[in-house]
């Protein structure tokens, strides 16, 4: 059963019986973004978003898609229902907690950019092999993380304003 957004968003929590249900109430009661923002952060037309929550449509929404919304509304129980039909479901992966200073984050990113930048340098004299293209794009995944970190202390040190 869906709520409407403010009882939502005030606790009374909906209780959604289908995918479309769940996607709806992320989507339109989603506390800090209106669902037009999400549409254009995930990288969707908002026309398109309304017709993949709406039950009397049809459309599913691409995984593609719904990975990219899951990931910035922090949603990821909408990926585990639709694993959950063909028998998968995910696991977070265990990282240590970031701590609350987002200047030592800032300082962490700069010296894994650093790096990033001196193993492409020396790399690209010589040419990049498929292995070193790899360990470089592992580099830049350990970049995102920092990045993500810094992202959230800065979202920690907002919220304690």
């Amino acid at each position: 059963m869906l709520m409407q957004r403010r009882h939502c968003v005030h606790g009374e929590k909906c209780q959604p019986l289908s995918f479309k249900q769940l996607l709806n109430c992320r989507v339109l009661h989603n506390p800090r973004y209106t669902g037009e923002q999400i549409a254009e952060h995930c990288a969707i037309k908002y026309a398109r978003l309304k017709k993949y929550i709406a039950e009397s449509d049809q459309a599913q929404i691409p995984f593609l898609a719904l990975v990219r919304l899951a990931a910035f509304l922090s949603a990821w129980d909408l990926v585990d229902l639709v694993l959950q039909a063909y028998g998968r479901r995910t696991a977070p992966i265990e990282r240590p907690a970031s701590p609350d200073n987002p200047l030592s984050e800032a300082i962490d990113v700069n010296a894994a950019a650093a790096q990033l930048l001196s193993a492409m340098r020396d790399l690209s004299r010589a040419g990049i092999d498929e292995r070193e293209a790899e360990e470089l794009r592992a580099r830049i995944r350990d970049l995102r993380r920092e990045l993500d970190d810094v992202d959230a202390a800065l979202t920690n040190t907002g919220a304690k304003s």
